[in-house]
């Protein structure tokens, strides 16, 4: 698994499962069909975001277009020293729930503008923005990345239901 610096210290992100997994694949695959090819952004998994004296890695992490940094032949630039607009982190069985919400906490007071914390245990996903309270989400709750991601919008439920795959 992925390292990250927080603190002054490295820490080993938790080695993911497959539920994990299989909403790690999912969420990325479907903001990017949303934006990707009209250019409007773009989702990535497991990227290092170099911000405000840290190095974090979220489970998925989105990037309004203008914000993607592109070399001569118009590839992208691996090293990123920006934080995210839109932040996911997805919790394994063995991941700490409230280590994972301080870490979205940090990054939405240093501009990342939306975080989700993702449950698949509890079927929760916690909505962090800046200068508003965690919110809660269950079943119909509507989870609106808005013009952010393109109007990318998913009940919790439909959320979930991603991770049936058989």
């Amino acid at each position: 698994p992925a390292c990250e610096y927080i603190d002054g210290r490295i820490i080993q992100k938790v080695s993911p499962k497959l539920r994990h997994s299989v909403l790690q694949t999912r969420i990325p695959a479907e903001i990017n069909r949303r934006t990707a090819r009209r250019k409007i952004g773009m989702a990535f998994v497991e990227l290092r975001c170099t911000f405000a004296g840290r190095s974090i890695v979220p489970d998925v992490c989105y990037f309004r277009w203008d914000r993607i940094q592109f070399d001569e032949q118009g590839e992208p630039i691996d090293d990123v020293f920006l934080p995210p607009d839109f932040a996911v982190e997805v919790l394994s069985p063995d991941q700490s729930e409230p280590v994972t919400a301080t870490k979205l906490r940090f990054a939405i007071t240093h501009g990342v503008k939306l975080g989700w914390l993702v449950n698949p245990y509890a079927r929760t996903v916690k909505v962090f923005r800046p200068g508003k309270p965690v919110r809660v989400c269950r079943g119909t709750a509507v989870l609106n990345a808005g013009q952010l991601v393109a109007g990318f919008c998913c009940t919790v439920d439909e959320l979930f239901g991603w991770l049936r795959i058989a």
